[in-house]
């Protein structure tokens, strides 16, 4: 577990304690996360925990990263909650770059809702890429008139630009994340990791 802050990594005694301060909670996890409640009435090393502008907790399953950012709430009761969000996905090899996922669901979309005939090769958080049946189909430079149609219907505005021609037909683009509300993409990426690796949460 890693805390941004002047006092930089927690030490062993203090990741016990927090250990011990947490129970998980059964029910429907929050957002895709997970959702944890303190166990005792001493509060005071959580709320500092709280205090970070960026607490994290850094998970290793094989060849993947998973690395949850943490944020604590206090319900009506005054008891705080300790959340996991919705994980970045790293995958890690000489160089360590986000989970690139395959589903043949996803579906590009004009700003009208029009389908359009790219096949979508593989998205991560911070890009995707496009396969051309037709090699003399033009390419759009941005996606910022484009949409992204989840399996689920749901609809994401897109803003990026091209990155590179991985092959003549293999278009990379960048993902502009500065103005991309990369929520519900996470969330997607995510749900999608857990169908394909059961294994890993169990």
């Amino acid at each position: 577990m890693h805390q941004n802050t002047k006092d930089g990594v927690l030490n062993a005694e203090e990741m016990e304690y927090l250990s011990a301060l947490l129970t998980e909670q059964a029910g429907k996890p929050a957002q895709g996360g997970l959702k944890f409640e303190v166990n005792t009435d001493n509060h005071g090393f959580l709320q500092q925990l709280g205090l970070s502008d960026t607490l994290k907790v850094v998970a290793r399953y094989g060849h993947h990263r998973f690395v949850f950012p943490l944020s604590i709430e206090v319900n009506d009761l005054g008891m705080p909650h300790l959340y996991f969000n919705t994980p970045d996905i790293y995958e890690d090899g000489e160089q360590s770059r986000f989970w690139r996922a395959e589903d043949e669901q996803l579906t590009l979309l004009t700003a009208d809702g029009e389908a359009l005939s790219y096949c979508i090769q593989d998205i991560s958080v911070s890009g995707l890429c496009i396969e051309l049946e037709d090699l003399t189909e033009p390419v759009p430079d941005t996606l910022n008139d484009l949409c992204l149609r989840l399996p689920n219907g749901q609809i994401l505005d897109l803003s990026g630009h091209i990155s590179r021609y991985i092959e003549p037909n293999l278009v990379a683009y960048e993902l502009e994340l500065s103005s991309l509300d990369s929520s519900e993409l996470k969330d997607y990426l995510f749900q999608l990791h857990r169908s394909l690796h059961p294994h890993l949460m169990k």
